[in-house]
């Protein structure tokens, strides 16, 4: 919810930059909010990912100790040979 907020003041800033002092400092206040944006937000999205990816090696891990991949047909490629 917040970040949603945060991301709703966006236009809002550029247009406040672009009444205020033009071009150039619409231009700056935008890149400066999205670098912000950057740094607040993305480490919580980084770390679900990498949680994600620990969790997805831990049912591949499962699923080889149940010897699920034992049941599936195997896969001929072109290495096979």
């Amino acid at each position: 919810m917040i970040e949603v907020l945060v991301a709703l003041g966006l236009p809002i800033a550029v247009i406040a930059g672009l009444a205020t002092g033009g071009t150039h400092t619409a231009i700056v206040v935008f890149v400066g909010y999205v670098c912000g944006l950057s740094i607040l937000f993305l480490p919580p999205h980084w770390m679900s990912a990498f949680s994600g990816w620990r969790s997805s090696q831990k049912l591949w891990r499962e699923r080889m100790a149940s010897g699920f991949y034992k049941t599936l047909l195997p896969v001929k490629d072109d290495d096979d040979d």
